[in-house]
């Protein structure tokens, strides 16, 4: 529905042309876009298709079996899945309340969601910044911090953060 107003407007201002490209990302997928719409030349979304390019972004589980992620996920064992059952905030009978079984992490009806991986290592690359900073911290800034940007005006702990952040090399999921 949404591609109907963008297509409508482009052709309003006259940039649904040729000497335009289109790109659609993840929520827009192309394949059921030409399968469920029929347009007819010089609509709107004829004109925005025409040469409309889809950028897609995957985690790596999606599509192998071996992806690292995924792995990991499953590796997790009963005795993880009880902690965590342990360290539940939300109350039994409470809306959002989930009892794990043992074989939580085994059962593909509970595999990660869609992002899952990305999500993982955006929180592990802030964690690992956040560690390097504080060390940084207590050590009396013994390391020299990246450079941040003149545009950008965090608070200096932020800074520091930023810096340590940037600075991380791991291989994520």
């Amino acid at each position: 529905p949404h591609l109907v107003h963008i297509a409508q407007a482009a052709q309003d201002v006259g940039i649904d042309t040729d000497e335009y490209l289109w790109f659609a990302y993840d929520v827009v997928d192309l394949d059921i876009i030409a399968e469920s719409v029929k347009t007819q030349p010089g609509d709107p979304l004829d004109n925005l298709y025409s040469g409309m390019g889809s950028v897609r972004t995957l985690d790596g589980f999606a599509f192998k079996d071996d992806d690292a992620f995924l792995q990991a996920w499953k590796e997790n064992d009963k005795e993880f899945v009880s902690r965590l059952n342990t360290l539940n905030p939300i109350a039994p009978q409470m809306p959002g309340f989930i009892f794990a079984q043992p074989n939580y992490f085994q059962d593909e009806r509970n595999f990660p969601i869609l992002f899952s991986s990305f999500m993982y290592d955006t929180v592990v690359a802030l964690g690992m910044g956040a560690c390097r900073a504080r060390n940084i911290m207590i050590n009396n800034g013994t390391s020299s911090p990246l450079q941040i940007p003149q545009q950008v005006n965090f608070n200096p702990g932020l800074n520091l953060q930023y810096n340590e952040t940037v600075k991380l090399q791991f291989q994520g999921a």
